[in-house]
């Protein structure tokens, strides 16, 4: 039986190696089979954060991917941290998802002829972002799981290309996460030039010997006005009317659904 520590990189890796899949051989196959397909990938993720979240308890497990733990208490390694809160959002992301997926079965009359998987993959990547940024235990891994869940949710939000209003509301929506993004991305290189470390338990240990000061401030400012664009907080929140207004109703069920409070999570 595996460690629980093993599943956390197995719960990112599932709907990545879908999303591929279904790239792949979303082509050659017909449109019942890329549904069940991707049902099937959907129903792994949420059986395999299901056994995760069962056997997390109140403890919290921890995986340094390929083997990078840290020495002398310094860190160089990607953590994935797995605890109750984290293994419960990234769970109900699953389970979302998996809502979609079915959902979308009747939802798409039928898909693009040339690229059938399309759909589904993104919504896989988009499920693995934000499983991603649930568990991750390292500062500038949340920046980059959040932001691969942003580039996706942008091609989701536009992927009726054929309508106008897609495109505009998507480009909008990518204008201000992007900024969003590059407040946070600043934010992090400070915290990184104070502290010298990435991972969350090492900053803090870091910062614990340091008083607040200007440039901690600032840092803080930084990092959470990216994450309060994401989670459409007033006075961030122009971007939500218009991705919600011309993005496919799946797609909004997620948004509402799951991305707007991992901002808040984080």
């Amino acid at each position: 039986m595996p460690r629980t520590a093993d599943l956390l990189p197995l719960a990112v890796a599932v709907p990545l190696l879908g999303a591929v899949a279904l790239v792949v051989v979303g082509r050659r196959l017909p449109r019942p089979a890329i549904d069940a397909l991707v049902t099937a990938w959907a129903v792994l993720e949420a059986s395999c954060l299901t056994w995760l979240w069962l056997r997390t308890g109140d403890g919290r497990s921890v995986s340094w991917l390929g083997g990078w733990s840290p020495v002398h208490g310094e860190s160089v390694g990607i953590v994935l941290v797995g605890d109750r809160i984290g293994v419960g959002l990234a769970l109900l992301t699953a389970v979302l998802v998996l809502a979609v997926v079915v959902y979308s079965w009747r939802y798409f009359d039928e898909p693009p002829v040339a690229h059938a998987g399309t759909f589904p993959a993104l919504l896989l990547l988009f499920e693995a972002g934000m499983v991603g940024f649930a568990l991750t235990g390292d500062l500038f891994d949340a920046f980059v799981f959040f932001e691969l869940m942003g580039a996706v949710a942008y091609a989701l939000t536009g992927y009726r290309i054929e309508d106008p209003r897609p495109v505009q509301g998507a480009l909008v929506f990518g204008v201000v996460n992007s900024l969003g993004a590059y407040c946070s991305l600043l934010g992090i290189g400070l915290v990184y030039a104070r502290t010298g470390e990435l991972g969350f338990a090492q900053i803090g240990v870091q910062l614990a010997r340091h008083r607040a000061d200007v440039l901690l401030s600032v840092a803080f400012v930084l990092i959470v006005t990216g994450l309060l664009v994401k989670a459409a907080v007033v006075p961030l929140h122009f971007w939500l009317p218009d991705a919600h207004s011309v993005a496919p109703t799946p797609v909004c069920m997620l948004f509402s659904g799951v991305m707007v409070e991992l901002g808040v999570y984080g």
